[in-house]
């Protein structure tokens, strides 16, 4: 399974010169999250206009792990925060993928 990493995430903030962020796809202040940096670098300008079955086809992720993805970026909580999902965990495994890398991620673009 395709994964975003950490070095993707770095170099679309490098090439763009935009500031890590939490829940903006992008701001008029040169901010942006991971993803938002990312669809910036692949050169959509309004990413924000995207759903997830778009990102998902741009990068070749499945759906369920963008929206993990996302959640673990910008929410800022832990795993034991969304119990809702727990006893869904087989459905939600791919989302379950993205949030863990979006956390990951988060920990180390924005300290």
């Amino acid at each position: 399974m395709k994964r975003i990493t950490i070095d993707q995430v770095r170099t679309a903030y490098a090439a763009t010169n935009l500031k890590p962020t939490r829940s903006a796809w992008r701001t008029t202040d040169r901010c942006a999250c991971a993803l938002g940096a990312m669809l910036v670098h692949a050169g959509f300008q309004e990413p924000g206009m995207l759903d997830y079955p778009m990102i998902a086809k741009i990068f070749h992720l499945d759906p369920n792990y963008v929206k993990g993805f996302l959640a673990g970026f910008d929410l800022d909580k832990e795993r034991t925060d969304y119990s809702c999902f727990l006893s869904l965990e087989v459905k939600y495994t791919l989302f379950w993928r993205g949030f863990d890398d979006g956390m990951a991620i988060a920990k180390e673009v924005l300290t």
